[in-house]
């Protein structure tokens, strides 16, 4: 067990470590994995019924007395974890359902590799959770199983297309969960249901197996109730090229220097909040400089090359089963099929010029901080009545980690009538390691406000 050496420190420093606290409470033998396992399938199935965040909640009986026996043995570093995994990561000989209708009894014959590395940890697969179908929007109100809920109040959405995988670790069924992020997925979610949510840097984490979305773009992450878990699971998840061990004992050994970048406008209530966090943060000695950054063009290039590359996949299905697309989703890839390739070439070009301005702003300070979404969860029939009104407002501070595929991650910040809202930090693209250990310093910060 790679990890195990600093369980014992984080634990004492940390009790919000819920994932951390559990495997090492089970290497201790002072909790079975079958009570842990029978405990988060009793609080997935009260949750379900509430929130409707699993499509398929998997039986856990054939492997929790196993994974009891195996604590005595040489065991992996997930041993006993029961976590639940979005529904557009193939699991083998489990269906996996994209939340679309097309897909209802779709069942895969491999595992994806992060499933892979999940089993290889001796984790549980305990469910798959629900999603915007074909992971296609932000709000998981179009699922053809039944819109999710927001756990703070079911009358809202939970953000998406992650948000079944946001709402079971904010519900406390599971200590972490497998999302994706294209365009925010893993980060709206997180913000909009109050809990953890990690987006990777650009292929450092295999999507093999991942039903895509727009390749150039999509990513695979997690969720959780800790920055320290979340630094955990992605030091797993990448055979420890993430060094959880350098994570939690280390610190950026200057002054940390943050970026903020907030719209002019600060229109809506999370961005006066924010404004608001700024000084906090000063007084805990974080260096805080305002940056400019053009998120229009940012995100309008993204778009292009996001709604190609979905349109180039989606074409022929649809083509024959397009009474089958949601609404908005089929509206997504009309808009797609219309791009010339010329435009997506050039949009392809510009990301590459534009990166290496990009790049610069890291000469000056550690990460970027913004609000990760500019409200708290809107009310689900609103979104009905207006998914792309909503598509544009959830996505403004998120297509700059995307476009350049940045690591980021969202973590709460406290809650407006009693909604959670959350700010995103953006590092340097493949400097995980760094941007989690600032979260760890900003999450401290933050817990005393």
């Amino acid at each position: 067990m790679r990890l195990e050496k600093n369980l014992e420190k984080v634990v004492e420093e940390n009790k919000k470590a819920e994932l951390v606290n559990y495997v090492h409470r089970i290497i201790r033998g002072d909790l079975p994995p079958s009570e842990l396992i029978y405990k988060s399938l009793n609080n997935i199935k009260e949750e379900n019924a509430k929130f409707n965040s699993y499509i398929t909640i998997i039986d856990p009986s054939e492997n929790a007395s196993i994974l009891d026996k195996m604590v005595r043995m040489k065991h992996g570093d997930l041993i006993g974890i029961p976590i639940a995994v979005k529904d557009n990561i193939f699991t083998k000989n489990i269906r996996t359902t994209l939340a679309s209708r097309i897909y209802k009894d779709f069942i895969p014959d491999y595992d994806a590799d992060v499933i892979i590395s999940l089993k290889n940890a001796d984790a549980l697969i305990i469910g798959k959770t629900n999603l915007h179908a074909l992971a296609g929007g932000v709000s998981n109100v179009s699922s053809d199983f039944g819109p999710v809920k927001n756990p703070h109040n079911t009358e809202r959405i939970s953000g998406g297309s992650s948000g079944g995988s946001a709402v079971t670790v904010a519900y406390g069924s599971v200590p972490a969960s497998l999302g994706t992020d294209t365009f925010g997925s893993i980060r709206i979610p997180a913000s909009l249901c109050g809990v953890v949510g990690y987006k990777p840097s650009y292929n450092l984490i295999s999507t093999n197996g991942l039903y895509p979305t727009a390749w150039s773009l999509d990513t695979i992450g997690v969720f959780t109730r800790s920055v320290t878990d979340a630094s955990y699971l992605i030091s797993v998840l990448t055979n420890n090229a993430i060094d959880f061990s350098e994570v939690i004992n280390g610190n950026i050994s200057k002054k940390l220097r943050l970026g903020y970048l907030v719209d002019e406008r600060a229109e809506f209530e999370v961005e006066s909040e924010f404004m608001r966090l700024l000084p906090i943060l000063e007084d805990n000695g974080t260096e805080i400089t305002k940056i400019s950054m053009d998120l229009g063009k940012i995100t309008s290039i993204a778009r292009t090359i996001r709604l190609s590359e979905s349109a180039s996949f989606h074409y022929e299905l649809f083509t024959q089963r397009e009474q089958d697309y949601p609404k908005d989703i089929a509206e997504l890839i009309r808009i797609g099929v219309k791009i010339p390739a010329h435009e997506y070439i050039r949009a392809l070009r510009l990301r590459g010029e534009m990166l290496r301005g990009f790049l610069k702003y890291f000469n000056n300070i550690d990460a970027i901080i913004t609000p990760t979404v500019p409200i708290v969860a809107p009310k689900i029939e609103d979104v009905r009545e207006a998914e792309l009104k909503f598509r544009d407002i959830l996505t403004r501070y998120i297509s700059i980690a995307s476009f350049f595929g940045s690591p980021a991650i969202s973590l709460p910040a406290g809650k407006i009538n009693s909604l959670p809202w959350g700010i995103q930090l953006i590092g340097k693209p493949n400097e995980d390691e760094k941007l989690l250990k600032i979260s760890r310093q900003i999450e401290m910060m933050l817990k005393y406000q």
